[in-house]
């Protein structure tokens, strides 16, 4: 188990070098000078812009500076934008909104995404399983981008459910259509995932054993069956909850939510290559926390995954 454990570590840095290197690397070699940009309209010398560039060693070659950012990062330091402020100050303010609308997305995804593949499973060859899966399948080839506009334009502006943008209105009501569009895909999968494997262990040997004992089929569902069919349905999960705080960049840019996501959609547009790259770097990490954690998870409920 050790070895696993150290194996991945290994292999998640590897990947997190790599990824933030490339990250690194396109927010630097965007056209244009980010110092001129900041100053927008108003005049200023070039003695100014060369020492606000020295200051953030901007003149430096590439690996240099990617260099000096991992020095920072291993002191805890995620950087200062070029207006003098902390890249890590303004994520924490930020954090709790992105937090609070990734778990009730998360929460979304185990309740009516594990129901779904539940109900679709028991009731396999009706027309209404039938209808469900393959209107989960049209659900799934839509852009994220797509779903935040139809959502904001049918709940939102149509029927006016929900409000179109902001947090304004507290949780719940301000964070479930944002919360429902970055769930939506994991619902789905998550859905399709328990379906065929609820199918798998519904044909096992063992669960023909149990109704052969004369066990009651509520009790074999949910002791033999769904017990066993979780495995899969739960790593997904673990994994996803990482995905769905990428998932935030988009959405809380289009519903313009307070959150790490719309401070990361400010970055872009306002050229903060600083704000950018350390808003990545620690969406990233957290990615491959969780993506770890699913992994020990998986190993430690699955004996076969621990000796593999």
């Amino acid at each position: 188990m050790t070895r696993v454990v150290l194996r991945r570590v290994l292999e998640l840095a590897i990947v997190f070098l790599g990824v933030t290197f490339v990250i690194f690397a396109a927010v630097w070699a965007l056209p244009g000078d980010p110092i001129r940009a900041m100053a927008g309209e108003r005049p200023v010398s070039d003695a100014v812009i060369a020492t606000i560039r020295a200051q953030y060693g901007l003149d430096d070659p590439l690996f240099v500076q990617y260099l000096n950012y991992l020095g920072g990062l291993v002191r805890g330091d995620l950087g200062i934008d070029f207006t003098g402020r902390s890249v890590a100050a303004q994520m924490a303010d930020r954090w709790p909104v992105t937090i609070q609308l990734a778990l009730t997305a998360w929460v979304m995804e185990i309740v009516l995404g594990l129901g779904l593949g539940i109900y679709t499973a028991l009731r396999r060859g009706r027309w209404t399983s039938t209808l469900m899966l393959w209107t989960a399948v049209a659900i799934s080839s839509v852009p994220v981008f797509v779903l935040a506009y139809l959502g904001q334009l049918t709940f939102g502006i149509r029927w006016q459910i929900f409000p179109i943008a902001g947090t304004g209105d507290g949780w719940p009501m301000g964070y479930l259509l944002p919360a429902f569009v970055i769930a939506l895909l994991g619902m789905v999968a998550v859905s399709r995932l328990a379906r065929g494997s609820i199918l798998d262990n519904l044909m096992a040997d063992h669960v023909r054993t149990a109704r052969a004992k004369g066990l009651p089929e509520s009790r074999v569902f949910t002791h033999h069956v769904l017990r066993n069919s979780l495995l899969p349905v739960l790593t997904f999960l673990a994994v996803d909850l990482g995905a769905l705080l990428g998932g935030a960049v988009i959405v809380e840019g289009i519903f313009n939510i307070p959150g790490v996501g719309q401070l990361l959609f400010t970055g872009i547009q306002q050229h903060q290559g600083p704000l950018v790259v350390g808003v990545a770097t620690a969406l990233i990490v957290i990615f491959l926390l969780v993506n770890l954690l699913a992994d020990l998870l998986s190993s430690a409920l699955d004996p076969r995954i621990r000796h593999d």
